[in-house]
């Protein structure tokens, strides 16, 4: 919701999905980073910033991330049908 707002984002590095946004967001690994990482959000926000944080958003969707699901199912499901197949 704040990257569709432009808004910068500052979060720790929890996890494999969130530092996918690294190009977007701040990612700190302890609490000097992170503070050090809200100074730098000021600093460096830019109308051009809040515009790629806001396209972000907009493909980052529940419908994309559905269509990413399913196809790494259907991905899944050729695989064991070719081990089935072979066997």
């Amino acid at each position: 919701e704040y990257l569709a707002a432009g808004k910068a984002v500052i979060s720790t590095s929890f996890s494999k999905d969130i530092r996918g946004f690294a190009d977007y967001i701040y990612l700190a690994e302890n609490h000097d980073q992170f503070l050090n990482q809200i100074d730098q959000a000021i600093i460096e926000n830019s109308n051009a910033r809040i515009e790629s944080r806001n396209n972000l958003a907009h493909t980052n969707t529940w419908e994309a991330r559905v269509e990413e699901f399913w196809t790494i199912v259907e991905e899944y499901l050729m695989k064991k049908k070719k081990l089935n197949t072979v066997s």
